[in-house]
C-alpha cells in the first residue's frame, strides 16, 4: 500500500508528459484522435506497463546474475515498444474507417528518431531498477528488524522467569502460606507469555491484566516492606498493544526499588484517554546490590528498539536516573 502512494502519482505524472508537451493540446480531448499523439501516448502507456513488468519479474534475471539474458530481453522489449504503438494507431484508424468517422487532421505518424524514443525507455529501465533495489533493501531491513524483535522478546521470557522464580523461592524460604497462590499466579503469567509473546499485538486489556497479576505476585513476595501505589484508569477494551512491552519498566522498579533496610517506594500509574496511552513508573533507588541473575542487562535496554519498530514517531520514552529516584514515563499514540 505504501508503494502505491508513490507509484500512482508517479505514473500519472509520467503519462502527463505526452499530453502537456503535445502541440495538439489546444484540441482538448480531440487530441486523442490525432495519430501523432495516439502514437506517443500509446508509447508512454506501454512504458508504464513495462515499468511494472521489469520491476516485478524481469529484474529477477538481473539479480540472479543472468545479465546476458536480461539485457537481451531489454533489447527485444525496446523493439516491441516502438513497434506496438504503430499497430495500435493503425487499429484505431481501421475502426474509425469502419465506423465512418471523418478525420480533419494530418493522418501521418510522426517521424521520431529511435534515439529519441530510447531516452524515456532508459529512464523507465533505470527508475524501475532503483525502485526494485529500494524494495529489496526495505524488505531486508524489515526482516532484520523482525529477527531482532524476536530476539528481544526471547530475552524477556527467561529474564521474567528468573525474577519470578526468585520471588516464589523467597516465599518458600519464609514458609509463607502465599507460596501456593504465587505458584498459581506464575502459571497464569507464563501461560500469557507462551500464548501471546509471539504475536505482534494483543488486546490492551490482556496486557493490563498481565501487569496487575505480576504486581500482585510481587506484593505477595515483599509483603509490607515497600509501599506500592498502583493507579489504573481508562477503558482498555478494543485497544491493542505489542505484548510484553511494559513489563520491563515495572520489573525494573521492583528490582531496584525494594530494600527492607531503607525507606523505599514504588509508584505505577497507567492511563488511557482516547488513543493516548500513558505509563508513569517511579521507584526509590535503594537496591544497588544485585546478583548475577538480576544483572542480565535486558529489560529497559530493548524497549526503545521495540518502540521504534512498532510505534515510529508515535511514542515518547523519558528515562530520568536521578540521585535517589528512578523515573520512567512512556507515552504511546495507539492506532
Amino acid at each position: 500500500m505504501k508503494n502505491w502512494k508513490i507509484l500512482l502519482p508517479g505514473c500519472l505524472l509520467f503519462l502527463s508528459i505526452p499530453i502537456i508537451t503535445s502541440p495538439e493540446l489546444s484540441r482538448g480531448l480531440g487530441m486523442f484522435r490525432v495519430p501523432a499523439f495516439q502514437y506517443l501516448f500509446s508509447y508512454f502507456v506501454l512504458l508504464t506497463v513495462f515499468f511494472f513488468w521489469n520491476s516485478n519479474y524481469l529484474l529477477k534475471l538481473f539479480f540472479e546474475r543472468n545479465h546476458k539474458v536480461y539485457f537481451g530481453v531489454l533489447f527485444v522489449a525496446f523493439g516491441l515498444l516502438i513497434w506496438l504503438p504503430n499497430q495500435m494507431v493503425y487499429l484505431i484508424e481501421i475502426i474509425e474507417i469502419q465506423l465512418g468517422i471523418q478525420r480533419n487532421f494530418d493522418p501521418e505518424l510522426p517521424n521520431i528518431p529511435n534515439i529519441a524514443k530510447l531516452v524515456p525507455y532508459l529512464f523507465v529501465v533505470a527508475t524501475s531498477y532503483m525502485f526494485t533495489l529500494k524494495q529489496m533493501l526495505d524488505e531486508a531491513t524489515n526482516e532484520k528488524l523482525k529477527a531482532e524483535i524476536s530476539y528481544l522478546k526471547a530475552q524477556i521470557n527467561p529474564h521474567f522467569l528468573f525474577n519470578t522464580l526468585n520471588s516464589i523461592y523467597a516465599l518458600t524460604i519464609m514458609k509463607s502460606d502465599d507460596a501456593p497462590k504465587a505458584v498459581l499466579g506464575l502459571s497464569g503469567l507464563m501461560r500469557y507469555v507462551v500464548n501471546e509473546s509471539s504475536n505482534d499485538f494483543v488486546g490492551l486489556e490482556k496486557e493490563i491484566t498481565y501487569l496487575e497479576n505480576f504486581i500482585e505476585l510481587q506484593r505477595l513476595r515483599i509483603g509490607n516492606v515497600t509501599p506500592i501505589q498502583v493507579v489504573i484508569k481508562g477503558d482498555f477494551n478494543g485497544k491493542s498493544i505489542t505484548p510484553l512491552l511494559l513489563i520491563p519498566i515495572i520489573e525494573n522498579a521492583f528490582k531496584y526499588g525494594i530494600n527492607p533496610d531503607k525507606e523505599s517506594f514504588i509508584s505505577i500509574r497507567i492511563a488511557l484517554q482516547d488513543n493516548h496511552f500513558h505509563l508513569h513508573v517511579q521507584n526509590a533507588k535503594v537496591n544497588t546490590v544485585l546478583d548475577e541473575t538480576q544483572k542480565t542487562g535486558t529489560g529497559l535496554q530493548n524497549i526503545s528498539k521495540r518502540l521504534q519498530y512498532f510505534y515510529p514517531s508515535r511514542h515518547e520514552l523519558i528515562i530520568r536516573d536521578l540521585e535517589h529516584v528512578f523515573d520512567v514515563i512512556l507515552n504511546i499514540q495507539l492506532a
